[in-house]
């Protein structure tokens, strides 16, 4: 019997469904309030610099509040305040020529800031002075919070294949709960962001589970209406979250009341059933005899489970999973499943992408934000109405790939409406919105029905892994506004666009029974028809392949035959197993590891760098990574080689990183690109030795010893390596920069130069406009040479996520054979027209600060000049 005629029996949608839809609604009412809670409690609010430094002496004396503003912060070219800076001492002339500020000295604020707290009472910008120089912190927060919710999302989908959909979604509230009201106790903004982070992982897991707990407890032709009804759980909360933010203007209390609906979730979880499916694919028949019972009884139709033994729903579809412990591997050991994992992972990549680039983009159309944000949700209602409509109308597939391309197309058509047309742009800016509402809702009922019941949980927990990638990555596009304000539209209508061609070789589920087993998505499920004595015994899947369908001239298995009885001689016969599935993936995966690795390591060591200086980094750089490069020849499975890959990965990132900052920071403007094309030709190099090596040496784990062994000669030339005196000065280490300076002349054989330069004037053109003896101490002092290391982790880390991901585009060649240079292309061409929007550094000074980005650094050579003549 198929399960899907033992559940019409008992009713596919009675009384007990509709209870536990009702659960999980409750329950989920708190995912849409922390997804886009962040649109609020980081606002930042209007701002300028403290003043009150400036009136110590009652200078101000009587003159107004609009007067001590006008004679101590610089106006801006549209006639505003400047938030950031502020006049070393007061400019009393400006009373009467306000419009003659530009061109005067202006520094960073020196004792904080003032906020308006009209429009909030206490936002994260104001608890924390996330603004200026820290505002990019604000929508950090964000990208933190989904890269939980993405490890969260692999994390719970694994759990709930292992220990079941009930105990783990009892987890996931108990602990998201706890993290997140711990949270609005934070004393300081990297608190915050962990606690964040602790969240996202633990409350993904709410969706996770009763997505599939859902979908596994109603029959065929009502999937589609839990489906819709469930997902009114996010559109409802994304409703009421703009009037809860309208009425609760602290980011404390806002957090606790979103929070609330997970508590009356954990009291009637003692309600929610275990799937019955996931019981009896792991051999628990007694467990799932059970609750098929209380199913039947609540719904009023008895007699039918009571009738069968427990040992008898073995035969229900899923008898061959006993004993087998499935993972996210399996989704990628046969052809046919991993090619549904790379389309649904792309697809959901590109979903996210889309549908939250809309969602957090509430201040780009002119209209009030929490209108905004409300009509953003109403607009929802509709988009589900028509998606339950064409679910049955013209299938998931369609309904999925035109909803993302008409998302796609409304974000083209805002790139060239003309900004003052607000209304126009908000219209089309909500269409585009209903639209990828409309494909993420298809997306969840369509990825449940795709995945089979044995590995269900771990393919929806991979789908949300890839499509909080997609989120995470949302916030920085849009602040690509910054090179020019239609791009992240730009790029989000492509993403949109090129999912929905992913979508399309997805296969369609409408009226489907849910797959069991992987050998229903292989089209081998008939085996188990061969298997009804258990006469496979403890045979692979492949041997199973082996004894059972044909091969082909070329080698692989027959696509439509099969032989009558098993043909177990086959097993004997090695070369008859040619052409069987084989795991290269692996190969790739293991390069995809190591670059993940290098993508944190970059932000990592970057950060220590400009921290701790780069010398000392670069040590740490080389040891760890020699270390851990060692090690892993000792590995006694792939699993252990993995991780000390990602952890070699991680550490040896390092080296480029600083190396490559430190050498530019030590040459001149006219010498610095020989020294980088010197410098590129140690990869050019390398790579032209490593072929060489792998001729010679065919045991990777000689290799491996072989290609790290430069690093033990360069610890040992380690000592030789000069701190950088950019860094030293501009984190006010003056005495080591001049020591560095001088031995950097005698060996050049420039003696008398830097003899003459006092320490104190060290720091010359390094820092802002304070006077040269206080700014050394002042930790505002640091500008871009504490910040160059962190830029290049950064970049560094960008480039590994292109790194990390080229092997997976390369992989969709099982989709269309040119559709990895079709995405190749478009990148490379994207990527041109970024990179058209940098300045030009040819025969240029390095900056120094962060002014010097901006413009607002006033240069001290002068007064150096007559100090020292």
């Amino acid at each position: 019997m198929n399960f899907e005629d033992l559940l019409s029996e008992i009713d596919g949608f009675g009384r007990f469904q509709k209870m536990v839809v009702c659960i999980s609604f409750l329950g989920r009412l708190t995912l849409p309030f922390h997804f886009l809670i962040n649109n609020f409690i980081a606002g930042i609010p209007h701002h300028h610099c403290d003043i009150s430094g400036l009136d110590a002496a009652d200078v101000f004396g009587n003159l107004s509040v609009e007067e001590r503003w006008t004679v101590s912060i610089p106006m801006q070219a549209d006639g505003t305040l400047s938030s950031c800076l502020m006049f070393p001492e007061p400019q009393f002339y400006l009373l009467h020529n306000s419009s003659n500020s530009t061109g005067l000295p202006a520094e960073p604020c020196r004792n904080g800031w003032v906020y308006d707290n009209s429009t909030s009472i206490n936002t994260l910008a104001t608890e924390f002075d996330l603004v200026c120089e820290k505002k990019g912190l604000n929508e950090v927060t964000t990208t933190v919070f989904f890269v939980g919710v993405m490890f969260g999302a692999m994390t719970f989908g694994g759990l709930s294949d292992r220990y079941g959909r009930r105990i783990t979604l009892l987890v996931s509230y108990v602990s998201g709960m706890s993290f997140a009201l711990i949270s609005v106790l934070s004393t300081s903004y990297a608190m915050f962001a962990v606690l964040r982070f602790l969240s996202g992982f633990c409350l993904t897991g709410i969706v996770i589970v009763t997505s599939v707990l859902i979908v596994e407890w109603v029959d065929i032709e009502n999937r589609k209406l839990v489906g819709v009804i469930d997902s009114m759980s996010w559109t409802f909360g994304y409703m009421v979250l703009p009037l809860l933010a309208f009425f609760i203007r602290d980011w404390r209390w806002m957090i606790v009341t979103a929070t609330s609906p997970v508590a009356l979730s954990i009291i009637l979880w003692r309600w929610v059933p275990e799937s019955a499916r996931w019981l009896i694919a792991n051999g628990r028949l007694d467990e799932a005899h059970h609750y098929l019972k209380k199913c039947e009884k609540i719904n009023r139709r008895q007699g039918t489970v009571s009738s069968i033994k427990p040992d008898s729903l073995s035969n229900v579809g899923v008898a061959n999973r006993v004993g087998r412990k499935y993972s996210y591997l399996d989704l990628m050991r046969t052809p046919k499943m991993r090619k549904l994992a790379l389309c649904t992972g792309l697809t959901w990549y590109g979903v996210a992408s889309t549908y939250y680039g809309i969602s957090f983009n509430i201040t780009g159309f002119g209209v009030n934000i929490y209108l905004t944000q409300f009509i953003y949700a109403a607009i929802e209602i509709l988009a589900k109405v028509v998606v339950f409509y064409l679910l049955d109308k013209i299938g998931r597939r369609k309904t999925e790939c035109g909803a993302l391309f008409l998302a796609g197309l409304c974000l083209a058509i805002t790139v060239v409406i003309p900004r003052e047309q607000r209304t126009v742009r908000t219209v089309v800016a909500v269409l585009g919105k209903g639209c990828s509402a409309a494909s993420f809702d298809t997306l969840v009922l369509y990825s449940s029905e795709l995945y089979p019941t044995v590995i269900r949980q771990n393919g929806m927990g991979y789908n949300s892994f890839m499509g909080r990638v997609g989120v995470a990555m949302a916030p920085l596009i849009l602040l690509l506004d910054d090179v020019w304000l239609g791009l992240p539209q730009l790029i989000l209508s492509c993403i949109a666009v090129g999912s929905s061609l992913v979508a399309s070789r997805l296969p369609e589920t409408r009226d489907q029974c849910l797959p069991e087993t992987i050998e229903d998505i292989e089209g081998t499920g008939y085996l188990l028809g061969l298997n009804a004595a258990g006469v496979f015994g403890n045979l692979s899947v492949e041997e199973r392949w082996t004894v059972s369908i044909p091969m082909q001239a070329d080698g692989t298995l027959s696509s439509c035959l099969m032989f009558p009885e098993p043909q177990f001689h086959l097993l004997l016969n090695t070369s008859s197993s040619t052409g069987l599935p084989a795991e290269p993936w692996l190969n790739k995966a293991t390069a995809t590891i190591f670059f993940v690795g290098v993508m944190f390591g970059a932000m990592t060591f970057g950060g220590l760098s400009d921290r701790f200086g780069r010398r000392i980094t670069l040590l740490v750089s080389y040891m760890s990574g020699m270390s851990i490069a060692l090690i892993s020849v000792f590995s006694t499975s792939f699993i252990m080689f993995a991780v000390l890959r990602f952890l070699t990965g991680f550490c040896i990132t390092g080296i480029v990183i600083v190396t490559s900052v430190l050498i530019v920071e030590w040459v001149d403007i006219e010498n610095r690109k020989l020294v980088g094309v010197i410098d590129s030709m140690s990869w050019t190099f390398g790579n032209m030795a490593m072929s060489l090596l792998a001729f010679l040496i065919r045991d990777w784990r000689w290799l491996i010893v072989e290609v790290t062994s430069p690093m033990a000669l360069s610890i040992i030339l380690w000592r030789w390596i000069p701190e950088s005196a950019r860094w030293l000065i501009a984190n006010g280490r003056l005495d080591e920069a001049h020591y560095y300076l001088k031995k950097c002349a005698k060996m050049n054989h420039r003696q008398g130069t830097v003899s003459s330069i006092k320490t104190e004037y060290a720091d010359f053109d390094v820092h802002s406009t304070s006077p040269p003896a206080t700014s050394a101490s002042s930790p505002r002092s640091s500008g871009m040479n504490s910040g160059r290391q962190n830029g290049m982790g950064y970049n560094s880390f960008m480039g590994r996520v292109g790194v990390a991901m080229a092997p997976l585009i390369l992989l969709l060649d099982d989709v269309w054979m040119g559709l990895p240079q079709v995405i190749l292309c478009c990148i490379a061409v994207g990527s041109s027209l970024v990179a058209s929007r940098l300045p030009e550094t040819q025969g240029r000074c390095l900056p120094e600060t962060i002014g010097d980005i901006e413009g607002t650094r006033r240069m001290k050579s002068e007064k150096w000049e007559d100090e020292n003549s």
